[in-house]
């Protein structure tokens, strides 16, 4: 049948792929527009949506999204709130899953020890690092520690300064409500307090 109505054409995959009521979709085509302020706030509602759900795995993931747009963007700070953040939700995710997917668990350890090195708490890091290898350690008994970490593929990295990027973005108080609304479905009692003296730092940076 004919349809009077225009077709609809769009640009690239991405905008096929895009569907307003998909947060996930909508922060990922907002970071690779490099509207890294809109990609925040996305990913910040997508993950506050899925630790609601339970669905920690996701969760983690667009708050580690989060971060790395805040980060390069240059607000350190705040990036490493929401890292930290997303490497407890990893460590979350790899006890309760722990009991389906031994792999999985595995895989949980490996991002959160990841995104605690990144949020600069070498001895959660370190904590993270010996949970994967006394779990490793034991799946076979024919490869000692090092061995089965390595058959795994673990990848050891190291706490550095996080660079600086020539990207910039102001920090809006859209931005803070959704940082705020995420840490507070997560009780984050000491993460809101950090996000407080941050975004007190962000707005004398600003006016100097």
């Amino acid at each position: 049948m004919y349809s009077a109505e225009p077709k609809k054409f769009f640009r690239t995959w991405s905008d096929r792929l895009v569907s307003r009521h998909n947060l996930w979709l909508e922060a990922v085509k907002s970071e690779d527009d490099g509207d890294f302020a809109q990609a925040v706030i996305m990913y910040l509602k997508d993950a506050t949506t899925c630790w609601q759900n339970g669905l920690l795995a996701r969760a983690a993931l667009s708050c580690s999204c989060a971060a790395g747009c805040l980060q390069r963007t240059n607000h350190n700070e705040m990036a490493k709130i929401l890292y930290s953040e997303a490497a407890v939700i990893y460590e979350e995710h790899s006890k309760n899953i722990i009991d389906l997917s031994i792999r999985e668990s595995l895989w949980a350890l490996q991002r959160a020890y990841e995104n605690y090195i990144i949020a600069q708490e070498e001895i959660k890091a370190q904590e993270a690092y010996f949970k994967y290898a006394s779990l490793s350690a034991r799946i076979s008994p024919f490869f000692g520690k090092e061995e089965a970490m390595q058959l795994l593929g673990f990848k050891e990295v190291y706490a550095r300064n996080l660079p600086a990027y020539n990207n910039h973005m102001a920090i809006t108080g859209d931005i803070i409500e959704c940082v705020e609304d995420f840490l507070e479905s997560r009780r984050s009692e000491s993460k809101l307090k950090a996000l407080g003296t941050a975004a007190a730092e962000e707005k004398t940076g600003e006016v100097q």
